[in-house]
């Protein structure tokens, strides 16, 4: 009966035969020492087979999900979440009162007639 095991056990896949195959083959030592008789065999068959079909087809899916091609890099480069940083920081500096009386229209005739008063805060109102 090992020798039918250990043939059952090439059902599955190679990859998972490495890794458990020694464990499946002592768990079915272990059964067959505790109820040693012919009326396990069958159960024990069964089991391997549907367990290896079960493995096989859970293989079968995880190759399937996988992405033929490797995934392309999310995200923006440097220099351009740099630029979008900037347009962030020039658009919040507009809304900014007190930017918009030192850059506004008169900025040649504001700068001389009173840079102090311009760069006091204004009130948000």
């Amino acid at each position: 009966m090992r020798l039918l095991v250990a043939v059952l056990l090439r059902l599955f896949p190679a990859g998972f035969r490495r890794t458990f195959g020694a464990d499946l083959l002592a768990t079915f030592e272990d059964r067959w020492r505790e109820r040693r008789g012919w009326g396990l065999a069958p159960v024990i068959v069964a089991d391997l087979v549907h367990s290896a079909f079960l493995e096989r087809l859970s293989q079968l899916h995880r190759a399937m999900d996988r992405p033929a091609e490797p995934p392309v890099r999310k995200g923006d480069s440097l220099v351009t979440t740099i630029w979008h940083d900037l347009r962030f920081a020039l658009r919040m500096l507009r809304k900014a009162p007190g930017f918009k009386e030192i850059s506004g229209p008169g900025i040649p005739v504001g700068s001389f007639v009173d840079g102090a008063a311009a760069l006091q805060s204004q009130p948000l109102c």
